[in-house]
């Protein structure tokens, strides 16, 4: 069937649309850093600052301590320097990590020899690395940092899957996903889910959809990506034609908690299930329901595009309650709020005017020389600027998913057309057969009462008693990905009534 066929060029344009294979760190408690050798020095600055809170301040100092020392002479607190802002981008602050690509050869070559200070350029890499490809930056200058280290495979393999090579990605990743060493990490404990993701991608690109299966069962299980995981395995298993299990993660996708996520792809899948298995009307149903979703999300992505409203102060405004999901639809919504990169933007922005707010004492007090505390006081108007641009960030963001949304909701608008002339030419030909054959409906009854009494649903959500989609229905973490549709086989029933 043609839209059967149609599933790898799908899965090529899901993965196009999907969020970043990465996220960004959550904001945490800042680092302790490395003690300072010269107490006077630009280092002992950003350290003192990022221990007194002062995120953005301590990594503006900490990058002057990097630069200052490249142009002139790589030391032991260039590489403390590293580590300290390397911790400090992480626990909150605005920005990503400095660009050191033209110093990187001779960070590189200053390492050597020191497993230590390998490790500490090896992290900077590897998290610099994680930031890039999200954006589709080159990361070529960073990857001698990362040889030979731990991070090195890890890396290559998420890069290999950003550029769609799933040879290279499931080659690179293989190892990663079915060793421990990963969760020792922290860098490689967080990355993992994407690491998973990628691999369990890698796996389905390649036609590999029984152990593209398992992988994203995995995902299932440690809750992140979850909407992605369900998704693309829901594909996954009706390439594989096990049509029960595609209408049960359908039905995931839409139920309980869950129905409120953007999900277009999910009626789409069932959709095609129902056709696969005769059940035309069901499928139209379908068709129908999708139309009356999401037909008002998208006009409202329209309208969006030439509205004079920031995106970012209506994010607020809704966060805050000030505006409901009348000014943004709920499967927007849940989609803003399910990027990793505008919950930590804003939380750190949240958390720059605290420290714009506080720093000025801080300096006034423990700003050293005079000329230090005028290069701090700059800095702290650096910070306005900064807090300003992640906001422009931010802004760039939302309409980036806007015209994802669009773009998917388009995608499955265009293939339910098809669904629906296949579903009505199906449901045709049924009638008609149906009408010459009357005991067909006889063999369907007592098919349906074998196929019941013979499979277990035992810990299984029984979709029989459990009404699809109904937002009081409650799925426990543990159960996601493990139902199957106990609906009837029509196809099946009319081949064993000819039989």
């Amino acid at each position: 069937m043609m839209i059967r066929n149609s599933l790898t060029n799908l899965f090529a344009t899901l993965l196009v649309l999907s969020p970043a294979l990465t996220g960004v760190a959550n904001a945490g408690s800042l680092p302790t850093c490395a003690k300072a050798e010269n107490p006077n020095g630009w280092y002992a600055v950003g350290s003192s600052l990022a221990s007194a809170g002062h995120a953005n301040l301590g990594m503006i100092s900490l990058d002057r301590a990097v630069r200052d020392s490249v142009s002139k002479t790589i030391n032991s607190e260039t590489y403390a320097a590293i580590e300290c802002l390397t911790g400090v981008q992480s626990a909150g602050a605005l920005g990503d990590l400095p660009n050191y690509d033209s110093a990187m050869p001779a960070l590189v070559a200053k390492a050597r020899g020191s497993k230590d200070l390998q490790s500490i350029l090896a992290q900077f890499a590897f998290r610099s690395v994680l930031a890039r490809i999200g954006g589709k930056q080159d990361v070529s200058a960073l990857l001698p940092a990362l040889a030979g280290s731990s991070y090195s495979a890890p890396a290559n393999g998420l890069v290999a899957a950003s550029r769609s090579d799933w040879k290279a990605a499931k080659a690179t990743l293989a190892g990663i996903v079915s060793s421990s060493f990963a969760s020792k990490d922290g860098a490689l404990a967080a990355a993992m889910p994407a690491i998973r993701l990628a691999y369990a991608r890698s796996l389905y690109a390649l036609g590999e959809d029984a152990a593209a299966i398992a992988e994203y069962e995995k995902l299932f299980r440690i809750g992140l990506p979850m909407q992605d995981a369900l998704i693309e395995s829901a594909w996954a298993q009706l390439r594989s034609k096990n049509y029960m299990k595609s209408i049960g993660l359908s039905y995931e996708l839409m139920t309980g908690k869950l129905a409120q996520f953007f999900a277009p792809e999910a009626s789409s899948i069932r959709a095609i299930s129902f056709v696969e298995n005769c059940r035309y009307s069901e499928s139209r149903k379908l068709i129908d329901r999708f139309s009356a979703t999401y037909a008002p999300v998208a006009q409202w992505l329209k309208a969006s595009e030439s509205s004079e409203h920031s995106l970012y102060e209506t994010a607020l405004a809704r966060s805050e309650g000030s505006i409901g999901n009348e000014a943004v639809p709920e499967k927007v919504w849940s989609v803003w709020t399910g990027s990793d990169f505008f919950v930590s933007t804003q939380k750190a922005i949240r958390l720059s005017f605290e420290e714009s707010r506080s720093a000025a004492e801080w300096i006034a007090d423990n700003g050293g020389t005079a000329q230090t505390k005028a290069a701090l006081a700059a800095d702290l108007k650096r910070v306005d600027t900064l807090r300003a641009s992640a906001a422009a960030l931010i802004e760039s963001h939302l309409a980036g998913l806007n015209r994802s949304m669009s773009a998917r909701i388009a995608t499955e608008s265009a293939r339910m057309k098809m669904v629906k002339i296949e579903a009505n030419q199906g449901a045709g030909r049924d009638l008609v057969y149906r009408n010459a054959n009357p005991g067909m409906a006889d063999v369907e009854k007592k098919l349906l009462k074998s196929e019941r009494k013979a499979k277990s649903y035992s810990g299984k959500l029984a979709w029989g008693s459990v009404k699809a989609e109904d937002p009081a229905a409650e799925l426990w973490i543990d159960e996601i990905g493990s139902f199957e549709a106990t609906a009837l086989d029509r196809c099946k029933v009319k081949t064993t009534y000819k039989g």
